[in-house]
């Protein structure tokens, strides 16, 4: 978009004005479109991830808020429910022969879980919610966020780009 003023014309710094506040609303209206592609990329390969973990756990969902307040965009791609540590960051040996990527600088990695005392190479045995002793192999760990993360991160000037030249 182009702004000319012509300081010659009555008139001339308030049309100068409606450009520009209708070029910040476009811009806006980018930045909010791009905010959103790569969020529903990411999503779509988190859940791909997830989908894609062996093993024991399958309490975990991946989901999407929006936060807009004023000009400032946030998109915030989450992992919940009570096996959602397991999924990101894997859990026991059997499916994790290594720790999971950055995962020791959050203080995570295979054999790390708090309290543990009946855990083996091949899989351990704790007490579910009703009491019952269960034998568990353990979940694999595929780390979905990071693969969304990754994603973004890597498609960031692509779609940056595809938006801001529409």
């Amino acid at each position: 978009m182009e702004i000319s003023i012509n300081l010659n014309k009555r008139g001339s710094i308030n049309e100068a004005i409606k450009k520009l506040k209708a070029y910040r609303k476009e811009l806006n209206d980018k930045l909010e479109k791009l905010i959103e592609t790569l969020a529903n990329d990411g999503v779509i390969v988190a859940r791909s991830w997830l989908g894609a973990a062996q093993g024991d756990s399958s309490r975990a969902e991946i989901g999407l808020d929006f936060d807009n307040e004023g000009y400032i965009h946030r998109a915030i791609i989450n992992l919940s429910g009570q096996d959602a540590l397991f999924v990101e960051f894997g859990a026991g040996y059997y499916y994790n022969a290594s720790d999971p990527p950055h995962a020791s600088e959050f203080g995570y990695g295979v054999g790390t879980y708090p309290g543990q005392k009946y855990a083996f190479q091949r899989g351990w045995y704790y007490y579910d919610e009703s009491g019952e002793l269960v034998y568990s192999h353990g979940t694999e760990g595929t780390y979905p966020l990071y693969h969304a993360s990754e994603n973004m991160r890597n498609n960031l000037i692509v779609k940056a780009l595809d938006v801001f030249r529409s």
